[in-house]
């Protein structure tokens, strides 16, 4: 409801977010002061992102019956900041997500938000969603406590930031989780306040390629390495349409070792367009992965959030 775009608190069952302001397509424009809910995407009353609840999700009626896109269930001021095309993606992706879960566990929509509400935001946080009010260390992550070191670094952008367990919030000074209230367009977020970075850059001053390399705590078996890289989601909604942002990797490589002498390529792509790269492989031991940026869209710095090691 409009209500709930105004509350300073993420829903419980928050699966992703929105960011657009209440645009109800007023018949009369979206400037009539007077119409059917005004224009509203400037009000600094209105906190970015809004965390949508899960419970919207799923039918009230029909047990097995999922909804993701502008059929929800909200009010028509409230359908203003879920309706564009981003936030309906970032609903189906939660509905894709928790639809497998239903069928791994035989439950119904319902049951399974009521049971396994914290499995699903975890994979939806794995898999590159940014969902409000979840801080949660993902704890099968191998690289959780890693050491980094990189080829280069800009200052305020250490290589350790990829190592954070994907946490996208900053603690204050009393320990507490800052919000994130940038508004972005399109419902989209970066993973960082304005100002504030959880990434490794590189030093814009070396030329790439450039590399990040990650020290597990101890040799593990794994499987799965997963690499977020930065798109972007600052920039005008406009690059959505027309353009690769520049900090994007072009082309990148992920390597493996299992004592840190000898080198083993996992991926050599020279032509990326993805935010998160999976990357997997037959199971095997690891010590150290290491990622080389050779090119990115225009960017003179390497970016990346994260490196996940399964």
């Amino acid at each position: 409801t409009e209500k709930d775009a105004y509350a300073k608190t993420d829903p419980y069952d928050s699966i992703g977010h929105t960011g657009w302001g209440l645009d109800t397509h007023d018949p009369l424009g979206v400037d009539n002061p007077k119409g059917n809910g005004a224009w509203r995407l400037e009000s600094p009353e209105i906190p970015r992102p809004v965390g949508i609840p899960y419970r919207i999700l799923y039918s009230v009626n029909v047990p097995n019956l999922f909804m993701a896109g502008r059929n929800v269930s909200c009010s028509h001021v409230g359908l203003g900041t879920l309706r564009v095309s981003a936030t309906c993606a970032v609903m189906g992706q939660a509905v894709g997500t928790a639809a497998a879960g239903c069928i791994r566990h035989g439950v119904d929509p319902r049951e399974y938000g009521k049971s396994h509400i914290d499995e699903l935001r975890k994979a939806l946080h794995r898999d590159d969603q940014f969902v409000p009010g979840y801080a949660q260390r993902d704890s099968s992550n191998l690289a959780l406590g890693a050491s980094v070191t990189a080829t280069s670094e800009n200052e305020g952008n250490p290589a350790a930031n990829v190592v954070d367990g994907g946490i996208r919030t900053l603690p204050d000074d009393n320990g507490d989780v800052v919000k994130i209230v940038e508004d972005t367009g399109y419902g989209l977020i970066n993973h960082q306040p304005k100002g504030v970075s959880r990434q490794w850059v590189s030093d814009p001053r070396y030329e790439l390629p450039q590399s990040v390399t990650v020290r597990l705590v101890e040799k593990c078996v794994a499987s799965e390495i997963r690499v977020v890289f930065d798109s972007d989601f600052f920039l005008p909604s406009k690059w959505v349409h027309h353009q690769v942002p520049s900090t994007l990797a072009r082309a990148y490589k992920v390597e493996i070792s299992k004592d840190g002498i000898e080198w083993e390529m996992l991926a050599d792509v020279k032509v990326n367009k993805r935010r998160l790269a999976v990357h997997k492989f037959a199971p095997r031991a690891v010590r150290e992965v290491r990622v080389t940026v050779t090119e990115t869209y225009g960017a003179h710095s390497a970016r990346i959030f994260e490196v996940g090691v399964w």
